[in-house]
This record gives C-alpha cells, sequence and structure tokens, in this order.
C-alpha cells in the first residue's frame, strides 16, 4: 500500500530559518533532516535528499563532516554560539524563573 503524505521537512522550516538567522556569521550550515525508520520505504528520485532511510544516516554525516571540514572552516567560538542559543532560546520561552529572581 502506497502512502502519501506532506513532506516532513516542510514542518521544520521556520525552525531552520531562525537557527540560519540566529547563527549567522558562524560560517556553518543549518538544515533540517527526515530520516524514515522503515527500510522498506522509497525514497523517488527528485526528492529531497534531507529525507534519509536509517542506514543511510551515518553515510549522511560523514559527507556533511567532510564537506565542512574541506572548507578550511575556522575554528567555530562554541561559548559565543552557546551564548546566541541559550538568547534565541529565551526569545521564545520566555525568561527562567530564577532569571526572574535576579532582577
Amino acid at each position: 500500500m502506497t502512502a502519501i503524505s506532506p513532506s516532513p521537512l516542510r514542518y521544520t522550516a521556520p525552525a531552520v530559518h531562525f537557527l540560519g538567522a540566529l547563527l549567522d556569521g558562524f560560517n556553518c550550515s543549518v538544515e533540517s533532516i527526515a530520516v524514515f525508520e522503515n527500510e522498506t520505504c522509497e525514497l523517488e528520485m527528485g526528492l529531497s535528499t534531507s529525507l534519509l532511510k536509517l542506514s543511510e544516516l551515518n553515510h549522511f554525516f560523514r559527507v556533511r563532516h567532510k564537506h565542512a571540514y574541506g572548507r578550511s572552516i575556522y575554528v567555530i567560538d562554541v561559548r559565543e554560539m552557546g551564548e546566541r542559543l541559550r538568547a534565541g532560546c529565551r526569545l521564545i520561552t520566555g525568561p527562567s524563573p530564577s532569571q526572574l529572581d535576579n532582577d
């Protein structure tokens, strides 16, 4: 039986866009992937290469890792990246109770 469903990548587009803007300037890519556990599913030609079977996941990460380190990426300031991510989370969730107590 063939089932046609909307692409799961469609639902993550806002988060990918937000993270891409938040991490602008770090020279790192932000993308989403969808991993299908059922190995019998058929991913037809023309579908996004971000749609993967579970068995393809390791290869996907190896290719992305090689691509990232093959571009002469400079050292990423993980402290600054962490600060930006935490600031982005606060934009969405609001301040934590401990942050309110400190004000």
